[in-house]
This record gives structure tokens, sequence and C-alpha cells, in this order.
């Protein structure tokens, strides 16, 4: 097994033997098993305990055993399922028959091969890397855009709709070093402007990054607009969105509901200067870190 750095969050009604067992097993296969209960005491609420857990976790386990429906392994299966965790469901002998229709599609296998190769080979196929299914725009290279920041800028000024921003946006983080994808792709069947991948963005919690790009951007923060973008997150698996603007307000970063994702606001112009002098993934750490390290 391949497993053996892998982190495995799993769900079960406490003190269900059935969920004992199939922690038992996740650890026989080389799964770093967590547990609602290995939560840090804390004075924020429970559910964004539960979800940093849960982002972390390479994959979820529910066992959905006779005591599965009690609330809170109800709630997490829900929490896990709007994360887009890869997720398997282990199912009692006698199946799913009482539990909600709505859950009826998501992978599962019974309690009763829990010991076999059959759960160990599910859970490989789980966590196997599932492949980019997005066409690229550019291959990676680390550079800075140096003059070729003047000739964006220049660009710009006849500008007369937004999908010419997303354009040059496209062209100057693929010169910045990112991989980089167009409007007509989607993330998990939710549509991005730009997403841009780097290696270096990893650390950041920024890879792939997620790209809004606005012609103008108010002063108050746009609760439709932070909502768009936390699902958008919460399906690639990331922590970071940029959106990027040609009219409003100064650079600014919000935090999202969970106080673990940020969306970095930033002007078009200010952003080309940035990258005039640095890569991709050294302007959205100085973004991220201080607004006038420019």
């Amino acid at each position: 097994m391949a497993t053996s750095t892998r982190k495995c969050f799993v769900v079960g009604a406490r003190g269900d033997p059935a969920t004992d067992r199939v922690i038992s097993r996740a650890v026989d296969i080389g799964l770093d098993v967590t547990t609602p209960l290995d939560a840090p005491p804390s004075r924020q609420p429970p559910r964004r305990s539960l979800l940093q857990l849960m982002r972390r976790a390479d994959l979820v386990i529910a066992v959905a055993t006779s005591k599965g429906r009690s609330p809170w392994p109800m709630f997490e299966l829900g929490l896990a399922t709007a994360l887009n965790r890869p997720l398997i469901i282990v199912t009692p002998a006698g199946g799913m028959s009482d539990y909600p229709p709505e859950i009826s599609d998501l992978p599962r296998i019974s309690l009763e091969v829990l010991e076999s190769e059959e759960f160990a080979d599910a859970v490989e196929t789980l966590l196997r890397p599932r492949e980019r299914r997005y066409p690229l725009v550019s291959k990676p290279r680390s550079t800075r855009l140096g003059s070729f920041a003047d000739k964006l800028l220049q660009r710009s000024e006849s500008i007369q709709r937004e999908v010419e921003l997303h354009d040059l946006l496209a062209e100057a983080l693929a010169r910045s070093g990112a991989e980089v994808i167009r409007e007509s792709s989607t993330v998990e069947g939710r549509r991005a402007d730009l997403v841009a991948w780097h290696d270096d963005l990893t650390s950041l919690g920024a890879n792939p990054l997620i790209i809004e790009v606005k012609s103008f951007v108010p002063d108050q923060p746009d609760p439709q607009l932070a909502f768009s973008l936390d699902a958008l997150l919460q399906a690639a698996g990331t922590r970071v969105a940029l959106v990027v603007y040609l009219d409003g307000p100064g650079w600014r970063v919000d935090e999202l509901g969970d106080g673990e994702s940020r969306v970095v606001f930033v002007q078009w112009r200010e952003l080309i200067e940035r990258l005039r002098n640095g890569p991709l993934p050294s302007v959205v750490s100085s973004l991220l870190r201080d607004p006038s390290s420019i």
C-alpha cells in the first residue's frame, strides 16, 4: 500500500464497536487516523474545529452502522460531502435502507469485508491523485515580468470588456511562472475565471490559486462573491483566492467563514507592478503578508 503518509478522518457514532474496528483497520493499512475527538480544545465553535481536521484529511471514512443516524455523525458526513473530500461509507451487513437517498450514490463498502484486501484496494483507489483534466495555457517557468509589464499595462488601457482582462491576466500569470487554465474549464463542477498552479504556491495553501476577474470591485465586501469563492476553494481543496480588478479600492485580504481561507483583493496595475519584480508565488506571499511590500 502507498498510503503510509496519508491522513484519514473517520466519522462514526461514539462508542460504536464498528467505528473502533474501522479505525483499527485504517491504522493497519498505514493511514494516519484522526477523529472528531482529536480536535484540540478551543473557544471556536465545534464545527470549525471539525472543518480544520477534515480539510487536512486526504480521505474520509464514514461508518454507517445502526447508530449512524445520531446527529453528529450525520453532520460530519454532510461536512465531508460539502468539502468534497474523497469519501467512502462503511455500511452495516444489512445495507443502508434507512439512510437518506441523497447519499445513496456515494462510494461504499460492507463492514463484512473490512479485514479483506477489498477494503484496502478501495482506499487506495480513492487516494490516487485525481488526474488534472484542465487544458493548460502554459508550462511553468519561474520568472518576473520585467519590461513586459509595461506592455501589459499599456494594452490594459484600451480594455472594453472584462474578458479582455481575463486574457491579459492569463498571459501575465503564464509569464510569471504558473500553469493557467481559462474560464472554459471548471473546478469540480464549479466555474472559476482563472485557475493557476505552481509548486511553490503549495506551502501558502494556494495551489491551485483560484482567481476571479472583475472590471470593478466596491468598497464594501460582497457576501455573494464571498460565498461563491468559498465554494470554489472547498471544491479545489485550497485556501487562497485572488480577485483582480481594474477599478476599486486598494489591496485588502478578507477571511472567509472557516477562518482558514482568505481572499486577496488587488488592483490590476498593482498586481502587474509586483509581478514585474518577482514570480507569482513570491507575489502571493507578499500580498498575504504585507500590503506595502511591492
